[in-house]
């Protein structure tokens, strides 16, 4: 995917490079040749799709399907912090966006609903 992104890009940059190109001409009266701002729109539409589509929307999805992991999480889970901290999850405090995690015996932390990274399934 990386790849195909970065050959998409270059590509692109290969178009966009030989626009300026005269400039090194000779003739200085003369107005540049082109579209002027059609050319740069027709040019930065095809990249603002591709922004879209391999950065935007694949973002938004992943920021969904954790909102959806976080509103299913409930007491006696199983959870993985941001910061690498394994816990339990004891109590939920939805209204004040808050966890109560226990990760050793009688070690409690209240954490921020926005700090679990993912939930880890039960084997």
């Amino acid at each position: 995917m990386k790849r195909i992104t970065a050959g998409i890009i270059a590509a692109l940059a290969a178009l966009l490079l030989p626009a300026p190109a005269w400039a090194e001409g000779g003739n200085a009266g003369s107005p540049p040749p082109g579209g002027g701002l059609i050319v740069i729109i027709i040019y930065l539409l095809p990249l603002a799709f591709i922004f879209y589509f391999f950065v935007m929307r694949p973002e938004k999805k992943r920021r969904q399907q954790h909102q959806q992991m976080i509103a299913s999480l409930g007491k006696g889970d199983r959870i993985i912090t941001i910061g690498g901290i394994f816990g339990k999850i004891i109590e939920v405090r939805a209204d004040e966006g808050v966890l109560v995690i226990e990760v050793d015996d009688k070690t409690r932390l209240r954490i921020s609903l926005d700090a679990v990274a993912r939930k880890v399934e039960q084997s």
